[in-house]
């Protein structure tokens, strides 16, 4: 017979699994400032649960965006590498009741519970059975490892039993030459990109100077400076829980004029004239508000954008239509931003540009550091 044919084997490719660079930047700087950022979420039911189905939860959280490390690069200038994490605890449930009165005194205990997303465990679950019957869960997990509205869409496919290959490799399987080689390869590719996301940045940061300079105009009175004790004493700040019954919280938006987040916003603008933190030209308050851009196969650990929203405190206990308006505004120019549509009224910048909503209203919109915006009269 004649020479068989062979066919050329094709390794499967591998996903990138290093970090975005908007990851990397966050990592980094959470180091620098030697921060520990997390997130928690709780839930208070009023009967027992079913730890069973809460340790399958748990189980579908850690074969999710949940399940994963961040490991070190072998050359100290490349980026940091998602790995498999396979040392995930089990769901830690109190031994014993505690009153209801402790509620939040157990909930700040578990914030403070380590997590780690390099090193581990990146997140856990406790449970805590309260006197009066009812139950509290807590979930804590390391900010680096995925934002809000990402933990919000690993929560559903937890509770829909959905998992992801994600396609990490185990922790430390590449020896070191392989992967001083790889860094340096992949980081020497990397060097136009990291470039343009540097200008990005200063161009960004000189924004955020500016518009910072501009706040300081605020009369409300300035914090007092906090001396360094040289001590690692955990300080946990104060906080209020408000029970508000969500019909209630959406009929009262829609009679204004908004909708639920716009009434959040709304919240927040007053308790910021409450406190002074107003700006001494025109009485308006500056908010900050999150936007993510996550689609459903993202693996991102941050996707988010923010937009700087400059609102008039006085009519909102009256009307939300400016600011509604002025929130979908910033929406809009979101969504038309990020498929490279907008042009009508305003132009790009360099700097920031101000979407006015009304007397004493902007928006200034932040997308992935480049400043966009579009004025209208």
């Amino acid at each position: 017979m004649g020479g068989a044919r062979r066919r050329a084997r094709k390794d499967p490719v591998r996903p990138d699994n290093r970090l975005a660079l908007a990851d990397e930047a966050l990592l980094a700087e959470h180091r620098a400032a030697g921060m520990n950022v997390v997130i928690q979420v709780t839930w208070l039911y009023d009967r027992a649960i079913d730890l069973d189905a809460l340790r399958r939860f748990h189980h579908h959280l850690g074969q999710g965006l949940l399940g994963r490390r961040i490991e070190r690069p072998a050359l100290p200038i490349a980026r940091h590498r998602w790995v498999l994490d396979s040392g995930r605890s089990d769901v830690d449930v109190a031994e014993s009741t505690r009153p209801r009165a402790e509620l939040s005194t157990w909930v700040d205990e578990r914030s403070q519970l380590p997590v780690d997303a390099e090193s581990g465990p990146g997140w856990h679950i406790g449970v805590l059975p309260l006197d009066d019957g009812s139950t509290a869960i807590s979930l804590v997990l390391s900010h680096n490892l995925i934002d809000g509205l990402g933990l919000a869409l690993v929560i559903v496919e937890g509770t829909l039993g959905k998992t992801r290959d994600l396609g990490y490799p185990p922790p430390q399987s590449r020896t070191r030459m392989r992967a001083l080689a790889e860094d340096a390869r992949q980081t020497a590719r990397d060097v136009p990109k990291a470039a343009r996301a540097l200008v990005t940045a200063v161009k960004s940061a000189r924004e955020q100077t500016r518009a910072k300079a501009e706040d300081k105009t605020s009369s409300g009175p300035r914090p007092a400076p906090v001396e360094a004790a040289g001590t690692d004493d955990v300080v946990l700040v104060p906080a209020l829980t408000i029970y508000v019954d969500l019909d209630q919280w959406d009929a009262r938006a829609q009679t204004l004029g908004g909708a639920s987040h716009t009434l959040a916003a709304a919240f927040a603008a007053k308790f910021g004239e409450r406190i002074g933190r107003v700006r001494e030209t025109d009485g308006a308050v500056t908010l900050q508000i999150p936007m993510s851009d996550r689609t459903e196969d993202d693996t991102r650990a941050m996707a988010l954008s923010y937009a700087r929203v400059t609102i008039d405190p006085a009519p909102l206990t009256t009307d939300l239509r400016e600011v509604r308006a002025a929130i979908l505004k910033v929406k809009w120019l979101a969504q038309h931003r990020l498929r490279g549509l907008v042009d009508e009224g305003g132009k790009a910048l360099g700097g920031g540009v101000v979407v006015q909503g009304g007397p004493g209203s902007g928006v200034e919109l932040v997308l992935d550091g480049f400043e966009v915006g579009l004025g209208v009269a």
